[in-house]
């Protein structure tokens, strides 16, 4: 179902075709980004980006339309482990600026994905998130 046959099924429903269309679509948007933000629904947990870090940082930027939940990140060569989007889990046990060598976790703190060590070459890191919903197609 589209956009279009969604408004349509909400006219039939209300039985007013003096609605307005665009208020209609705007409204249910609106409820779909409120649902989204707090129900982790399975057709969005498809968001994934390769995000390319530096050599000289413990941070780069996460994509523009993360929202939360970082469920998976991974190197070419492992898997990582998440910790909870708090600094302090990561700095409780390890010092994020100062060590460099092999990445071993990530932490989501919007608008960065902070990561332990720092490494000695550009690593690509790819996250598995739940991406920010858009808008339903007219």
């Amino acid at each position: 179902m589209n956009g279009t046959e969604l408004i349509d099924e909400v006219i039939d429903y209300i039985d007013d075709d003096n609605l307005d269309r665009t208020v209609i679509l705007r409204r249910l948007n609106a409820g779909l980004r409120y649902i989204s933000g707090r129900v982790l629904l399975p057709t969005l947990s498809d968001g994934h980006a390769t995000l390319h870090t530096a050599t000289n940082d413990c941070k780069v930027n996460l994509p523009t339309d993360f929202a939360r939940e970082l469920y998976w990140a991974t190197t070419p060569n492992n898997q990582l482990m998440i910790y909870p989007n708090t600094l302090g889990m990561l700095e409780d046990g390890f010092k994020l600026s100062s060590e460099t060598g092999t990445l071993l976790g990530v932490s989501a703190v919007y608008p960065y994905l902070y990561y332990v060590r720092t490494p000695t070459t550009s690593t690509d890191i790819t996250i598995y998130c739940y991406p920010a919903f858009g808008c339903m197609p007219r």
